[in-house]
């Protein structure tokens, strides 16, 4: 597994020829929507860098937008230099250390010096503004507040002369990623307690994407970071990051599906698979994914029987909630199409129902002490 890093698309071939009509979203806001003719519809790759730099374009963000928290400036990106003063236009970050780095991005952790709240700051090469957009449209259109801090919010953005910089909290205990690596250097596995609170957390979140209509494009366990140890509040303790391949489907015709196939075999959806259509089946599958990351320890591997998907691991008769983890993976794996998205209000019910028999604190209390060997795990490996 991966450790936690952002990363802009890859370079992806040329997309269908699209024609652009104007489309408004809401009185107040007009936005490009993308038409394109019958018969190439399934041929859009919704991350195809043209296609997405031109919809930015059309529709003016971020150069529209109101207030302070997006700034264009005309220099090259600065040098970033640990314990150094990084000066961007009026703003000023006291840059701590290195916490990630892709193909096209690196991360760095640092402070607000204004603020002193501590922050991280994103670093692409070349520019990658989509990333903010998403998380904007996210915030704006998830009307309940709690539930918005299930998802990044970028404080600041920048763009610059030769990329783009991207200002966000960070979390200080990881990302979910870490949490699985150190319960496996243990030899420990995450109580059932525990999974099951992140079980309704994850199906929350795909909810509310769903309703936003918006598509993640790349969950797994290093795009989770933990948020909070304590599971005694109504605030998430997971937040979903790195939205540099979502996708917006208001911009797109009712009804559009895709059918091009990602790069990342273990979380490559069954539609992918299959060659069918996919629109949220990818998210649905990424869900799953991370779930039977935390569950077995390891990627998910799937298998086909009478024309049903099935995960290739066996949920052991003697664990608890069995009933609800073969349901949650079957109803994941198995969507009839498209135009035909499962439910999941009744299987997040389900798992909520079970926790609710559960009157101890097993999940804090696990989490609490993970927290503190993952911390000494890591002081070991700077060590050597």
């Amino acid at each position: 597994m991966r450790s936690e890093q952002n990363r802009k698309p890859e370079n992806f071939a040329a997309p269908s020829k699209l024609i652009l009509a104007n489309f408004i979203i809401n009185e107040n806001v007009a936005y490009e929507k993308v038409q394109v003719s019958q018969k190439n519809e399934n041929n859009i790759d919704p991350f195809d860098q043209v296609m997405i730099q031109k919809l930015l374009s059309d529709i003016g963000f971020p150069f529209n937008q109101p207030g302070d928290n997006f700034q264009e400036l005309y220099i090259d990106i600065p040098r970033f230099r640990t314990g150094a003063i990084l000066s961007l236009g009026p703003d000023e970050y006291n840059i701590d250390k290195l916490i990630g780095e892709g193909s096209y991005a690196k991360v760095y952790k640092g402070v607000d010096t204004k603020t002193k709240r501590d922050i991280a700051l994103k670093v692409q090469k070349p520019s990658w503004l989509w990333e903010y957009y998403i998380c904007h449209q996210i915030q704006i259109r998830v009307s309940d507040p709690v539930k918005a801090l299930a998802f990044m919010d970028v404080q600041k953005a920048y763009s610059l002369m030769n990329g783009s910089i991207i200002v966000s909290d960070v979390s200080q205990y990881g990302s979910l990623l870490s949490f699985i690596n150190a319960v496996k250097v243990i030899g420990e596995s995450f109580p059932n307690t525990l999974l099951l609170h992140w079980m309704v957390e994850l199906l929350n979140i795909i909810q509310a994407l769903q309703k936003c209509q918006i598509i993640h494009g790349d969950i797994k366990p290093d795009n989770f970071v933990v948020r909070s140890l304590s599971f005694s509040h109504m605030e998430p303790t997971l937040q979903l990051i790195d939205m540099g391949r979502g996708i917006d489907m208001t911009l797109f015709p009712e009804g559009t599906t895709f059918k091009h196939v990602v790069n990342t075999k273990c979380f490559q959806c069954i539609e992918m698979q299959t060659g069918l259509p996919w629109t949220y089946q990818t998210d649905f599958y990424g869900i799953a994914g991370t779930m039977h990351c935390l569950y077995f320890g390891e990627y998910m591997k799937v298998k086909q029987k009478n024309n049903k998907w099935f995960i290739n691991n066996v949920i052991p008769r003697y664990r608890a909630a069995r009933q609800i983890w073969e349901q949650f993976f079957y109803t994941l794996l198995n969507v009839e199409s498209c135009h035909h998205l499962p439910d999941l209000t009744e299987l997040r019910n389900m798992a909520k129902e079970k926790l609710m028999e559960d009157k101890t604190n097993k999940a804090s209390v696990f989490l609490e002490n993970m927290f503190y060997q993952k911390k000494k795990q890591e002081s070991k490996a700077k060590c050597k």
